[in-house]
């Protein structure tokens, strides 16, 4: 159905129950990709998931926000938004509960741990976590790179 709604979806995905996907015309998604559930995504300033990546339960993929008005009278909620890509490369993971914020791209095989926020780009093969999300080490040797 969500090719329907001008999502771009290849082959062999796996997207489970509770997965909400706001703007899928700017969503593409690579093959053998999984996206578990209760996951949301915001699509209005696009999302590109390449191949082989593995979406835990209840994550926030948010390529949009609200804008911030400076003058202090002006609502929020009328403001309008902000939009920047969000790109997450082949064979990266992110556990459950992970928020990606609008700009990020995370990195080739990149892990992200539980709970985490990131908030900037994730180098390939390594593993962040926290609150902002940092990184805690590299997934390989050096001698692989």
């Amino acid at each position: 159905m969500l090719n329907f709604r001008g999502a771009k979806i290849g082959g062999n995905p796996f997207i489970d129950v509770g997965v909400i996907i706001n703007s899928p015309k700017n969503l593409v998604v690579g093959d053998n990709v999984v996206i578990s559930c209760y996951t949301v995504l915001t699509a209005g300033g696009s999302i590109k998931i390449e191949d082989d990546v593995m979406i835990g339960y209840k994550c926030n993929l948010l390529s949009q926000n609200h804008a911030i008005p400076k003058d202090v009278s002006k609502s929020i909620r009328f403001s309008g938004h902000t939009s920047h890509p969000i790109h997450i490369k082949k064979g990266a993971w992110l556990a459950s509960n992970v928020t990606i914020l609008p700009g990020v791209t995370v990195g080739e095989g990149a892990v992200i741990g539980a709970g985490a926020v990131v908030t900037k780009d994730v180098e390939d093969y390594s593993i962040y976590a926290g609150v902002p999300a940092k990184k805690i080490k590299d997934r390989i040797e050096e001698s692989y790179r």
